[in-house]
């Protein structure tokens, strides 16, 4: 029999280091994956890879040509569009809102003034003078107190129109016994109604014939319309006053300054809150994609998995048997290898196991289960003690008394992690350790295992829980999927935790299924620190 001997090449990697093994195929000659003694590949090289790429093109549906088409990515379009409908909408909404403002205002403004005008200028006296009924003391009165108004401060000019619109009066008296022409203001103003106009000096506005000699420097103004009715009120003039209202256009400004702020906060709170919900509901989306792929590649698996175990199990068996037979003999270098044969037999009725694990969910709804923690997490460290010991691993278990039970079955529990205590005794060189906890967590349990191995790389580390993605030479890449679907059977959750050179963190949080009890299972030394 030929020997191969190998090293691990990158402790803490989760790559596989071999001793000696006997010169027969085994699972990867069985599944026609040629053996690779000795190598540390990348993801998705080792035993996993053959059968990865038939069960995602049994997954998918789609030829095996390894062309990926385009991925569409509904947080990407959904950002897009949502940051260009919110930002018209908020624009749109902040144009309305602040045009409705300074309308108001505007005619509050408006009213306030006609309001003044009509109770202290345009008075019934001041009325019939203006018709020719009064004295000229009183019209002389009445025009005084029209030019005291327009000389107050930010009065451009006071006009006094006839009915027939013809100028009576003018701050400017160029404008006296002139008719402007089309005023639609003034037109509304004959009708009874107080009209309120906001114009520019500097713009088209000049082009109406009332606004003529206005300098253009002035810049923004508001004209007023105030109707003027005689004794049986009937609209006999309208009084037109220019105004530079500077506090209101800067209470205006100030005003559309914060209704832009309030809407540019309005649409940032509301795209962040729909990107919230859009985002979690696209990370529900892809996961569960990933786990109906999974569950997809899994169950593919299940319909091979029965032939492997009926093909190879037999052959096992007999060659299990051989070599047990060989134990009994006295020559001391058959023995050995006969010792070799046996643990590669049952290394892959391990892998054998696995893929069984895989086709076969458990009996029953695991989540209603009750595990003891502290008797799996023992269970599986003493499981690995020997193995630990034999690699030259500080090996140390640490178990809180008074655990909860959790949510699960003890020997589930047991098996999951010793796979994972695999992976850490294959990935810590000799000389280092691994650490395993047990330990109450808010209303559960959290379990860790802890090497000092080398890591993983970033790049890997993100594919680690893929069906038949590995990094070992031999490995099918079962183990860390294995684990996440038991554990998340029953409501945990598994975090991978690794940086090269800084070893690996697996940690497991269980739910708790009761209150811990002072009264301890008998089946396992609780609390109980173990080294090795």
């Amino acid at each position: 029999m030929a020997a191969h001997t190998a090293r691990a090449t990158h402790p803490g990697r989760l790559a596989l280091t071999w001793g000696k093994t006997p010169n027969f195929g085994g699972l990867s000659d069985f599944l026609g994956v040629p053996r690779q003694a000795g190598v540390s590949v990348p993801v998705s090289r080792g035993h996993g890879t053959a059968i990865a790429r038939l069960l995602d093109h049994h997954s998918s549906g789609q030829p095996m040509s390894g062309k990926k088409g385009q991925s569409y990515s509904i947080l990407r379009t959904f950002a897009v569009w949502a940051v260009l409908s919110i930002a018209v909408l908020a624009a749109i909404a902040a144009y309305q809102m602040n045009r409705f403002v300074a309308e108001r205002m505007l005619r509050h403004d408006a009213h306030i003034t006609g309001e003044a005008m009509t109770a202290l200028i345009v008075t019934p006296k001041a009325v019939r003078a203006m018709l020719g009924d009064g004295s000229e003391a009183t019209r002389r009165e009445f025009l005084e107190q029209i030019r005291l108004l327009s000389s107050m401060p930010h009065v451009l000019r006071a006009n006094v129109y006839d009915r027939a619109q013809r100028v009576l009066w003018s701050s400017d008296p160029r404008l006296v016994g002139h008719i402007p022409g089309k005023n639609d203001e003034l037109d509304e103003a004959l009708q009874g109604k107080l009209v309120m106009h906001r114009g520019r000096t500097d713009g088209s506005d000049l082009e109406k014939p009332e606004h003529r000699y206005l300098a253009q420097s002035i810049g923004e103004f508001v004209e007023t319309y105030v109707p003027i009715r005689d004794s049986q009120g009937q609209v006999v003039g309208a009084v037109e006053l220019y105004r530079i209202p500077v506090e209101l256009f800067a209470t205006l400004k100030e005003g559309t300054i914060l209704i832009g702020i309030g809407a540019l906060i309005g649409a940032a709170a509301l795209f962040a809150a729909l990107f919230w919900v859009v985002r979690n509901g696209d990370r529900t989306l892809r996961w569960q994609h990933e786990r109906l792929v999974e569950s997809s590649r899994l169950a593919a698996v299940g319909e091979m998995a029965a032939s492997v175990a009926h093909g190879i199990r037999n052959p096992l068996a007999s060659i299990r048997s051989s070599a047990e037979l060989a134990l009994e003999t006295d020559a001391l270098d058959l023995r050995r290898e006969a010792h070799d044969i046996i643990s590669s037999v049952d290394r892959a009725e391990r892998w054998v196991a696995d893929l069984l694990r895989c086709a076969v969910p458990p009996d029953g709804d695991e989540s209603q289960a009750s595990a003891d923690a502290a008797l799996a997490t023992s269970t599986a460290f003493d499981q690995y003690r020997d193995e630990f010991t034999r690699r030259g691993i500080h090996a140390r278990l640490a178990v809180a008394p008074r655990l909860p039970r959790v949510a699960g079955s003890t020997q589930g529990l047991a098996q999951v992690l010793a796979g994972l205590l695999a992976n850490a005794a294959e990935a810590t060189p000799a000389g280092a350790g691994v650490r395993v906890s047990a330990q109450p967590q808010g209303r559960g349990v959290r379990i860790e295992i802890i090497d000092e191995g080398g890591g993983i790389p970033p790049g890997d580390l993100e594919r680690v829980f893929e069906p038949y993605v590995t990094t070992k030479a031999r490995g099918l890449g079962l183990g860390l999927p294995l684990a996440r679907t038991s554990v998340e059977r029953v409501g945990g959750r598994i975090a991978l935790a690794s940086s090269p050179g800084h070893g690996t963190t697996v940690t497991i949080d269980l739910p708790a299924t009761e209150e811990p009890t002072e009264s301890m299972s008998a089946n396992a030394p609780h609390p109980r620190e173990a080294r090795t």
